[in-house]
């Protein structure tokens, strides 16, 4: 054997003795990822939420809550469902209720936030609120177990080309780096009742391949997006 071919069969074992080297640091940080997953919260808890509202023509008419959060560190392509629902009414037949809950969704990506709340014409609806990307209305007589929910919010103001036809569309994906979601519940209640009612909203990306996952680092700070 020539030291020609001792040299490279030498230099090809400690390639190899590096590469499984870093095999094994690789496995060795997965198992420690996988642990702190156990062990914590997941990563996506707060992309869902629901919050119980009462309101009354005593403790008040209108409230506000916190729905869902996302920070993920990365621009991507969103989805949303919202729902509400009235858990009960409390006093006599509710003929005179109107309940109205409010989703208001704020995001963005890098610098920029926008608030989706408001109309073209600056209108408002119950008791000042701005209408936001979702809006429901329960009737006038509806009871406990009533039920409203969509996927998707609608454009506003947009016009065709002429600046004369209006143009409504679903807006069933957003991009978005930065989520937030609050609920307002308002309600015209004239008598003495009171409505318990849940509003909920879930989040989730289209693609949701999270740089974490893989043992490698990045330099973008894109790693722990919540």
């Amino acid at each position: 054997m020539t030291n020609a071919t001792r040299l490279n069969r030498r230099n090809l074992l400690f390639a190899g003795g590096l590469g499984a080297g870093a095999l094994g640091l690789g496995v060795l940080a997965g198992r420690a990822l996988e642990r702190r997953a156990v062990s914590g919260v997941s990563p996506w808890h707060l992309w869902g939420g629901e919050q119980n509202f009462s309101v009354s023509n005593t403790t008040g008419s209108q409230q506000t809550l916190q729905i869902a959060k996302v920070g993920y560190k990365r621009p991507d392509t969103w989805s949303l469902l919202a729902w509400c629902k009235i858990a009960s009414i409390v006093g006599a037949a509710a003929t005179d209720v109107k309940i109205n809950v409010i989703f208001r969704v704020f995001m963005g990506v890098g610098r920029t936030m926008i608030d989706f709340s408001g109309g073209p014409s600056g209108a408002t609806g119950p008791f000042g609120v701005p209408p936001g990307l979702l809006n429901f209305q329960f009737p006038i007589g509806a009871v406990a177990g009533a039920a409203c929910w969509a996927d998707a919010g609608q454009s506003q103001g947009q016009v065709a080309a002429d600046f004369n036809t209006a143009i409504v569309q679903p807006i069933s994906f957003f991009p978005a780096e930065d989520i937030q979601i609050s609920a307002t519940v308002a309600a015209i209640i004239v008598s003495a009742y009171t409505v318990q009612i849940s509003a909920g909203a879930i989040l989730a990306p289209r693609s949701h391949i999270r740089p974490d996952w893989f043992h490698s680092h990045f330099n973008g700070g894109e790693l722990g997006g919540r």
